[in-house]
């Protein structure tokens, strides 16, 4: 992310299903709260050597996604969590697949981590059938944020073979 990515998250933000399902807020951003994610993901990677990183189209660019990994606030183990929002338009294509593999490996393989969490809402489908492609197993029902969630989990033990990034 650079601060000048703002104008096109925000812009971003406003295209139909970026938030759904979502946790937390995605959707609607206006130009000021999109520069003000950014900081928080800038700190975030500067700290711990991940965020929730922009998703673009190498040939032109253009910002389609969101996918990145986090810590958990409060921490509760040593793994990170994983997240991916797409708009309407571009899911069904691969993107959110192609990134988050490479997140995994990234946690993995770069950061050492023993595990990858993600949380996700009881009626994403699209989302549980991504976390099952790429290795995730179902864990328990959840509550994050006051709202239901799945928690999915994937070990450094489990990851599928093939999945390797390095």
């Amino acid at each position: 992310w650079e601060l000048e990515d703002a104008e096109a998250l925000a812009k971003l933000s406003w295209r139909p299903g970026l938030g759904e399902f979502g946790i937390q807020k995605y959707a609607n951003l206006s130009t000021e709260e999109a520069r003000a994610w950014i900081e928080k993901q800038i700190a975030t990677y500067e700290s711990i050597g991940c965020c929730r990183f922009a998703i673009a189209l190498k040939k032109t660019g253009q910002l389609i996604g969101i996918s990145g990994l986090y810590e958990r606030t409060p921490k509760i183990d040593d793994g990170l969590d994983i997240n991916w929002r797409y708009p309407i338009e571009f899911r069904g294509k691969g993107y959110a697949f192609e990134a988050a593999e490479c997140l995994v490996g990234f946690a993995f393989d770069m950061l050492e981590k023993p595990l990858v969490t993600a949380y996700i809402s009881p009626e994403n489908e699209p989302s549980k059938s991504l976390a099952e492609k790429l290795g995730f197993k179902f864990i328990r029902m959840a509550d994050e944020l006051n709202r239901p969630a799945e928690l999915w989990r994937i070990t450094s033990d489990e990851r599928i073979d093939g999945l390797d990034l390095t």
